[in-house]
């Protein structure tokens, strides 16, 4: 087949999540051809479980490959260094984000990602959920009250567990709010 005509059914591979990269494995031509298709790339990128371990070199790589499109993401646990390790060039591109976390340090990473807004100014959909059945009563940190309020200015659903509600997360733009 000419290029032009795998690269439009490539366009049409349904992703399942990251055992479908098998099929950029196919030839060579097939894994040179797949590089150029950033919408399999966004795909495979959103329906990839990244909260089981997980080789970061090839998640970061098909992040890589989602450019120039936005693209969502699910992590676990620590979300903050993993965002630092995808690379500013990609956080503008992150438009829905799924995290969750564990109940020891959930406050400090939430603050952590709430001072990132900066990085991301397409942020449309968030989801923050405690892994632990546990919510411990605990005070919000100072610093998360302190967050202007166009924080996440694009932000339009919001998913949260209650002990990590703060009022800078209902921005102006929201539409959709589950607590």
């Amino acid at each position: 087949f000419p290029p032009e005509i795998l690269l439009e059914i490539f366009r049409h591979v349904h992703v399942r999540g990251m055992v479908d990269i098998r099929i950029t494995r196919v030839c060579r031509t097939w894994g040179d051809l797949f590089r150029k298709v950033p919408d399999f790339w966004v795909a495979l990128v959103g329906a990839a479980d990244f909260t089981i371990p997980f080789c970061y070199i090839r998640m970061l790589e098909c992040i890589r490959l989602t450019a120039p499109r936005c693209f969502g993401l699910s992590l676990s646990s620590s979300p903050c260094p993993m965002l630092k390790n995808i690379g500013e060039q990609h956080y503008a591109r992150i438009s829905s984000l799924m995290i969750f976390l564990d109940g020891q340090d959930y406050l400090d990473a939430v603050g952590r990602l709430l001072r990132c807004q900066d990085w991301l100014p397409n942020l449309s959909k968030l989801h923050l959920e405690l892994e632990d059945d546990i919510y411990p009563f605990q005070r919000i940190p100072y610093y998360m009250l302190e967050l202007p309020t166009d924080t996440f200015p694009k932000l339009k659903q919001l998913t949260v567990s209650a002990p990590l509600f703060c009022p800078q997360l209902s921005v102006t733009y929201l539409t959709h709010l589950t607590i």
